[in-house]
């Protein structure tokens, strides 16, 4: 009577061996982190700013300026990231704002800037 019952554990402990070798799920690739500091030509001018991306609630904010003609100007920066997609508001005292919105690709952001005397002003940045 006990031959059956040992037979019926070790059928169990490798049955609950063999679950531990299955093959994991993939980890899912991580999400783009557009933190850091970016730069690219505007017209005739540079646009940098350093933006902070929280990837929890996909806000951006941060700061930056946009020089040219002997003129820099400050920016602040405030935003979200979606569907890798940058949109921006980007103001400065003394100015209206500008709106960007980009598209977010390895190391580069592609958009385009509106407001403030700027019509879809195409800007590349790249991270530095």
């Amino acid at each position: 009577m006990k031959f059956p019952g040992i037979m019926l554990l070790t059928a169990a402990a490798l049955t609950l061996a063999a679950c531990g070798d299955s093959p994991s799920e993939p980890a899912p690739p991580p999400k783009p982190n557009v933190s850091g500091v970016w730069q690219g030509t505007l017209g005739t001018g540079t646009m940098r700013l350093t933006l902070n991306h929280d990837t929890l609630s996909n806000n951006l904010s941060g700061s930056g300026n946009i020089t040219g003609q002997g003129v820099a100007i400050a920016l602040s920066a405030n935003g979200n990231f979606a569907d890798n997609t940058v949109s921006l508001t980007l103001s400065s005292q003394g100015y209206e704002p500008m709106n960007f919105t980009g598209k977010h690709a390895s190391a580069t952001i592609t958009g385009t800037v509106n407001g403030s005397g700027f019509d879809d002003a195409a800007v590349t940045m790249v991270k530095q």
